[in-house]
């Protein structure tokens, strides 16, 4: 069973409503550095990026995250995988205790069951410390155009396993303390069949969240770290409670759609999806669990998907004109099924 609930913010409320608020001329002025931090986050992935995917299809975010992985700050392009990528933090955080995640670390993953939307969907996440302590990640994903597996392009209707579909990274150190690890560097491009685009893509991660470090440090240098973490948390409030605005301007009632995939990659069978909306007040709750259990096949999807696709869906039509944080998005309870 999968549910979905727009809910409070896990922001500490005490700790904000204390000295630290900010006044609304510079909670504007940070607010837009975060925001032009994403634009030039994804500048410098396109001007590195030679994939089609990347430079002509914009199949990637990039996106600025508290220390405990909530969205502060989103680029626009493909929302979805800014969504997922706080599912990846999660797992970051959980495989890698505090005193192993270090000043100029970067953690790739694609592996679904970890948070990526799919396999050939690369993650590649970046913590940002001020004076030894942890205070934000940056993070951002894009399809990348072959991951290995069975069939190019890495999507196979054939794989009855996720091992048949190609490489699967669990989080893992790519950048070490600032230096590329060669070693599995070269495993991720003997896996592509495309490693020069590959390559490129994950070079242009990179710099991505190279930037994002650097213009998070030029605004703790500027404005000092607490008023630019008030700024993240006051965001986060800002977008939910607007969204709970949104919520009461629309009737309350149960909502219902279903649809149908009519074969799964190897033989004719009925899945069915089905989406329950009930709205109430201010509380949107989306519930999938009448949808079909797991299938043998490619088909299924997993949280960080689910939970990326039910964030944009919100954080796009209710979402119009408010940022996107975590504030606007939906907070998932999961409990996956077995087939």
């Amino acid at each position: 069973m999968t549910d979905f609930v727009l809910g409070p913010s896990p922001a500490d409320w005490e700790w904000l409503e204390r000295e630290l608020a900010v006044d609304p001329v510079t909670f504007e002025i940070v607010r837009h550095k975060l925001e032009a931090t994403n634009e030039e986050q994804a500048i410098a992935l396109k001007e590195v990026s030679v994939s089609p995917i990347v430079t002509d299809a914009n199949d990637f975010n990039n996106a600025l995250y508290t220390a405990d992985g909530r969205i502060a700050s989103m680029g626009p392009q493909v929302v979805f995988h800014s969504g997922s990528i706080p599912v990846v933090l999660r797992h970051t955080m959980e495989l890698f205790p505090p005193d192993e995640i270090e000043d100029g670390d970067m953690f790739v993953c694609n592996d679904a069951f970890y948070g990526a939307v799919h396999h050939p969907d690369v993650t590649l996440v970046a913590p940002i410390f001020h004076e030894g302590r942890l205070i934000a990640w940056s993070g951002v994903a894009a399809h990348q155009v072959d991951m290995g597996g069975l069939s190019v392009g890495s999507i196979s209707v054939r794989a009855r396993e996720k091992q048949q579909e190609g490489l699967q990274m669990p989080p893992m150190k790519l950048i070490e303390r600032g230096k590329l690890r060669m070693d599995l560097w070269r495993l991720i491009m003997n896996m592509t069949r495309q490693p020069e685009m590959v390559g490129l893509d994950l070079r242009g991660f990179i710099a991505s969240n190279t930037v994002a470090r650097d213009r998070v440090r030029d605004l703790v240098a500027d404005y000092g770290a607490d008023t630019m973490l008030t700024v993240m948390e006051e965001l986060i409030r800002y977008s939910e409670r607007r969204t709970r605005e949104r919520l009461l301007e629309l009737p309350d009632g149960v909502f219902r759609t279903r649809g149908f995939i009519d074969h799964d990659g190897i033989e004719n069978r009925i899945y069915r999806t089905d989406v329950r909306l009930e709205k109430n007040r201010d509380t949107l709750r989306i519930d999938l669990s009448a949808s079909s259990p797991q299938a043998p096949t490619f088909i299924n999807c997993t949280e960080g998907a689910l939970v990326g696709g039910a964030f944009g869906g919100v954080a796009q039509w209710l979402g119009a004109e408010i940022p996107g944080t975590t504030g606007s998005s939906a907070r998932s309870r999961w409990s996956p099924r077995r087939g």
